[in-house]
């Protein structure tokens, strides 16, 4: 009778540990679920491939990340057809994409924040290991100081509507200036332009009063330009980073240059 009674308790701790191995082997090979309750929404990832490039240069394997974390979210390791797209279902919150191509492997993407019921748009191409993020889909949340889409510094964010501004771009007279500009390629976008003066005085303000984005604070070498003319065309107005007083000037003079851009 103890015998029976021995070998049941044995059999019931094995089948409880066989129950929790088999929970937890579970865990390690499946990736957790979305959570309805948190909320749910779409990452869709396209291959944006360069034309020209071969049919092998594609998205060869996807993993999610959860941001700031190393904790896999989800993994695609069968990778899209050329020009080709993967969806991922998932809670909201802050995700990092890495990608795998032909010649890279980990290529990391800027944060991407899912939203319920949304669907964002994350492009990636695999002939120059460049992602992109297209503003009409983007429903990432930015604030003053943020890293931008396109690599930029948020200076302007209201009502859903943001703006960026580049980094130093070197100084220039002002034709040159609206060239360098517009030839910026950050983040893959072709929309950035030399400032107005109104984003210069929202850069100035949001940015540079607050110790943000690095410019340029010394006597005679603060000037930046904007892209607008004044004298019927022969000069350009500026503004001076040290004082934060406006002015206009023939545009063969070399100022300081950033681009910008709205999404």
């Amino acid at each position: 009778m103890k015998n029976n009674i021995l070998f049941c308790l044995i059999g019931l701790v094995i089948l409880v540990f066989a129950v929790f191995s088999l929970s937890s082997c579970k865990d390690l090979f499946h990736s957790p679920l979305p959570d309805p309750e948190l909320g749910v929404g779409v990452l869709r990832i396209e291959d944006a491939t360069s034309s020209g490039a071969q049919n092998y240069q594609r998205i060869h394997k996807v993993s999610l990340y959860k941001w700031g974390s190393t904790e896999l979210v989800k993994q695609d390791t069968e990778g899209t057809s050329h020009n080709g797209s993967l969806e991922f279902e998932l809670t909201v919150g802050d995700y990092r994409v890495l990608i795998d191509d032909y010649n890279r492997t980990n290529v990391a993407s800027d944060k991407i924040t899912i939203t319920k019921g949304g669907v964002k748009v994350v492009q990636y191409d695999a002939y120059t290991g460049v992602y992109t993020y297209p503003s009409s889909s983007s429903n990432s949340s930015y604030q003053i100081g943020d890293t931008g889409p396109g690599g930029g510094i948020i200076f302007f964010a209201e009502g859903g509507q943001y703006k960026e501004c580049t980094g130093e771009l070197g100084s220039y007279t002002w034709d040159n200036a609206i060239t360098t500009a517009q030839n910026h390629r950050g983040g893959g976008f072709t929309d950035w332009h030399l400032p107005d003066r109104g984003e210069l005085s929202l850069m100035y303000q949001n940015l540079h009063e607050r110790g943000l984005g690095g410019f340029s604070y010394s006597y005679n070498n603060s000037e930046y330009w904007s892209s607008a003319e004044h004298n019927f065309g022969s000069n350009a107005w500026f503004l001076d980073f040290y004082n934060g007083d406006e002015d206009t000037n023939a545009k063969g003079w070399s100022y300081r240059v950033r681009a910008v851009r709205a999404f």
